[in-house]
């Protein structure tokens, strides 16, 4: 143990002498009991998803260049099949980056999954996004333009994407390729899709942002948002975040008949117009209170020879209040609802989840509460509960 923790020391001392910024970051995700999925356990510490513990996150940095990865550990037992879960892998984020041009330009390559557009999150803490942000910014449930501001994304999910900003102290554009199957022809392919971000300081509280990306030849989404903070009115302040998306595909998503000239029903033509609405609202109620809420509504259409437009609307509502007992203890209760399919009943999703974060000392937290979860809606069919317990601790 002494060996090794001489070897930690040194280490550390080695890289700050060569970096500027030396972070690193543990958190363990475990429940104290929970009955989820009709199984009741107690004492489970091997993580939410029962595969992964939690995760640590490194990064070394300085003025120039840099690089950062997330490693998500998890313990396989008896009763585990040892495969994680989508969008996850053992190193869940991992890229480089360079600085040049005086700093003006940036160059990133690798993994990652960060979002310019502001989340008003910062009440979230450790919670899982299933307790605080199910959804993100875009079109929910879209296979073109769901999690839109998640640039190094196909539909949501993280790739390997290589990325060029260029900014100003008002202004910066990011070009990004995405791997993706965007094109084949013939014996050719295009193996990344495109995107593009751009964003303008109008103020010093106002920013407008800008996204446009095409995962697939023929497939496009374009998502434009306004990010208003410290607005004042009657000696209270809120922050607000509005935003607008919207999303086509062009080609056939559907197979043709063999003969061209055939335009039977049965044909699918596209895939149809697709569109969502955002808003995210933060409320100080004092300088201990803060209220959060964040909406979605969402519209997926589909063409078709026979029916022609039809679509279907998806719901997320969340409201989150958190409470700064003292120094070291915030509590917070978050609500979430989710109906998918509006025509179709029963694929509603709420959730209440009441918490509260102890902070012994900074960048230090223990987190626990309540996770009631219940399906089904509007005639529930199922409700869980559980008990988390998460340790999160940054050097």
């Amino acid at each position: 143990m002494k060996k090794i923790i001489s070897a930690l020391t040194i280490s550390a001392l080695a890289l700050g002498s060569i970096f500027a910024d030396v972070s690193l970051e543990y958190t363990q995700k475990g429940y104290i009991s929970s009955n989820e999925n009709n199984t009741s356990k107690k004492l489970d510490l091997n993580g939410y998803s029962e595969k992964i513990t939690g995760d640590v996150a490194f990064t070394l940095s300085n003025e120039n260049a840099g690089v950062a990865f997330v490693v998500t550990p998890y313990y396989k037992d008896e009763g585990r099949t040892g495969n994680l879960q989508d969008d996850t892998d053992f190193f869940d984020q991992y890229y480089g980056w360079v600085n040049f041009f005086g700093g003006k330009m940036k160059l990133q390559s690798g993994v990652w999954k960060t979002r310019s557009v502001n989340r008003l999150n910062q009440d979230a803490g450790v919670w899982e996004d299933n307790e605080y942000e199910m959804c993100h910014y875009g079109i929910v449930g879209s296979k073109i333009g769901q999690d839109i501001t998640r640039l190094a994304s196909i539909n949501g999910k993280k790739a390997l994407s290589t990325a060029l900003t260029f900014h100003t102290d008002s202004f910066y554009a990011t070009g990004a390729i995405i791997t993706n199957n965007f094109k084949t022809s013939g014996t050719t392919s295009t193996k990344s899709g495109f995107a593009l971000e751009t964003g303008l300081n109008l103020d010093e509280n106002t920013k407008v942002q800008a996204i446009l990306k095409t995962p697939e030849d023929q497939k496009i989404a374009f998502g434009l948002f306004l990010d208003k903070s410290k607005i004042t009115i009657k000696d209270r302040t809120f922050d607000i975040v509005a935003g607008v998306t919207i999303a086509s595909d062009f080609g056939t998503a559907g197979a043709k008949a063999t003969n061209p000239e055939d335009t039977s029903s049965s044909v699918t033509l596209n895939k149809g117009f697709e569109a969502a609405v955002d808003l995210r609202l933060r409320y100080e109620l004092s300088d201990s209170v803060a209220i959060t809420s964040m909406n979605n509504v969402s519209y997926l259409g589909t063409k078709t020879a026979s029916n022609g437009e039809n679509g279907v609307f998806n719901v997320w509502d969340m409201v989150s209040v958190a409470l700064k007992a003292t120094d070291t203890i915030k509590v917070q209760v978050t609500g979430e609802w989710v109906y998918q399919d509006l025509s179709v009943g029963h694929n509603g999703y709420f959730s209440v989840t009441p918490g509260v974060v102890v902070t012994p000392m900074k960048d230090i937290s223990i987190t626990s509460g309540l996770i009631i979860r219940t399906y089904g809606w509007s005639k529930p069919t199922d409700t869980s509960f559980a008990i988390p317990f998460i340790l999160h601790v940054a050097l």
